[in-house]
C-alpha cells in the first residue's frame, strides 16, 4: 500500500507527540526544541 502524506498530516503527528511529550515529561524548553528540530527535519 502507498500512502500519501500531507503536510497537515505531518503536522497533526508532530502536535500529537509534542501532547504526548508534554504530558509524559511536563513542559519544558528542551522538550520544545526537540519538537522543533523534529519539524525542522520535514521540510
Amino acid at each position: 500500500m502507498d500512502e500519501e502524506l500531507k503536510v497537515e498530516d505531518l503536522l497533526v503527528i508532530l502536535f500529537m507527540d509534542f501532547l504526548k511529550r508534554i504530558k509524559e515529561k511536563g513542559n519544558s524548553s528542551q522538550a520544545m526544541k526537540a519538537i522543533l528540530l523534529n519539524f525542522e527535519d520535514y521540510f
